[in-house]
């Protein structure tokens, strides 16, 4: 019999209240470690398509390069350098979508005039 063993047989109570509480923190950490996981699984896959994307870019003639776009005619993707108009119109755009195409990378952003609008919507 190993040691673990032979103390949890032989353990007070006080002993199995430590067990549980470690058994508490294990599932705690096998929690954050899945949360890890799909973070590092979004990122990669968000890579994928940026890869994607450049590629897509690259295989048109060097004359009809936009570096803006669309991957599988769905996903967003902007690499041309950000300008203030476009950061303005992306973040505070009461009278668009709640989600923009971002300023800059792939995927989209929240659009912040467009939920303060919803939100005032809600209250009234």
């Amino acid at each position: 019999m190993g040691y673990g063993a032979k103390n949890a047989q032989n353990a007070g109570i006080g002993e199995s209240i430590h067990i549980e509480d470690a058994n508490q923190y294990r599932g705690g950490m096998d929690q954050e470690r899945r949360r890890s996981n799909v973070r590092t699984l979004w990122q990669i896959l968000l890579a994928i398509i940026g890869v994607v994307a450049i590629v897509q870019e690259l295989r048109k003639p060097k004359a009809d390069r936009t570096w803006h776009g669309k991957v599988f005619d769905l996903i967003p993707y902007d690499f041309r350098p950000p300008t203030v108009e476009r950061v303005r119109s992306t973040y505070w755009n009461p009278g668009g979508p709640v989600l923009s195409r971002k300023v800059f990378g792939v995927g989209w952003t929240p659009n912040f005039g467009a939920l303060s609008r919803l939100v005032g919507k809600a209250r009234a």
